[in-house]
């Protein structure tokens, strides 16, 4: 198949989604879905896609590959929760396209990323990591 194309436009309001596809032959399947189900289906293809080759750069300065611009997010909602039994805190950020997007970090990642944005190698006069 060379000549395939895919297609994706809201329906209804802002309530769903209408997928169609046309092979090679001009033949069309489509169909219709919601915010829910749009959400499962990134989810499967991002685990799908988590496998396939080229894996995504470990380096976020690497060369990106065509199509992938649409993951950078201008000030987003960031919340940060620590659970009460142990040293790890969870880092959340809310894309409107991909929803929540989750990270685990231990303390010693959290003064490392400190140091990054900051631009600052010596973060000892912030409070303890593990008390913050």
């Amino acid at each position: 198949m060379t000549n395939r194309k895919f297609e994706a436009k809201l329906v209804s309001g802002k309530s769903r989604a209408a997928l169609e596809f046309i092979d090679d032959n001009g033949l069309r399947s489509s169909m219709e879905l919601d915010a829910d189900q749009i959400m499962a289906l990134m989810e499967g293809l991002a685990q799908i896609r988590a496998n396939m080759l080229p894996e995504i750069p470990d380096n976020f300065r690497a060369r990106r590959p065509k199509g992938d611009g649409n993951a950078m997010l201008m000030n987003p909602k960031i919340e940060v929760v620590k659970p009460s039994n142990g040293p790890i805190r969870f880092m959340a950020i809310r894309s409107a396209a991909y929803g929540w997007i989750a990270v685990a970090l231990k303390e010693e990642e959290i003064g490392a990323l400190i140091s990054q944005l900051t631009g600052e190698t010596d973060i000892s006069y912030l409070p303890s990591v593990g008390n913050a």
